[in-house]
């Protein structure tokens, strides 16, 4: 097993048309084909998965919604969201992939589980990202979050042959949801600032008490 370098028109095609189950491409649409032009000094050993138009909440029961432009997916502290990718992609039989974590990302505290890619498998990509800092972090539409390696597989693999992933989403926001996150998030600060009163009340308190005794 080994990394395939990333070349379109080889390694990676663009339409269905050039895809075979039993070929030595991957089929990726809509394709960024920027990211398969590398730079002086670029490595095209991966392909940055872009947000697409659907996650969800990471609890259990809660439904999707839609992201449009201009829309963004507040990561708070200490939460996940299951994110749909904007590319659709089949994988032949000769090839599986990994998802990891963008660096750039991890800087700012947010990662994901990496996940494989069967042989064979076809439909959209579905990734949990985790917020592990102590910041909100906004993911945009089309905004690059997490990156796909492909290897090469032997001879002998059975194909991945069930339904792909894919998340259903709804136009409205759940307002209830998000003012129960709000609530925790500001939550420790509530608590240090309401306990000032109190600490006011106990100085007080003493310096009445030290006042009649000495």
């Amino acid at each position: 097993m080994s990394v395939v370098p990333l070349t379109l028109g080889t390694s990676v095609v663009k339409t269905s048309a050039q895809f075979q189950l039993d070929g030595h491409g991957i089929l990726i649409k809509p394709c960024d084909d920027d990211q398969l032009k590398p730079q002086p000094g670029d490595a095209n050993t991966s392909y940055d998965l872009r947000v697409g138009g659907v996650y969800r909440d990471h609890r259990k029961g809660a439904s999707g919604r839609n992201l449009t432009a201009g829309q963004t997916i507040k990561l708070r502290p200490g939460t996940a969201v299951i994110i749909q990718t904007e590319e659709w992609v089949e994988f032949p039989t000769t090839m599986m992939g990994q998802i990891l974590p963008k660096v750039s990302l991890l800087e700012k505290g947010i990662a994901n589980t990496p996940t494989k890619i069967d042989p064979g498998y076809k439909g959209y990509l579905v990734v949990t990202a985790f917020n592990h800092g102590r910041n909100v972090v906004e993911l945009e539409p089309q905004q690059k979050f997490c990156s796909l390696y492909v290897l090469s597989v032997a001879q002998g693999v059975v194909p991945y042959d069930k339904p792909g992933k894919f998340l259903v989403g709804q136009p409205n926001r759940n307002w209830r949801q998000d003012f129960v996150d709000r609530a925790r998030a500001i939550g420790p600060y509530v608590g240090f600032f309401g306990g000032i009163p109190a600490a006011l009340w106990f100085l007080l308190q003493l310096g009445s008490y030290l006042w009649r005794h000495f």
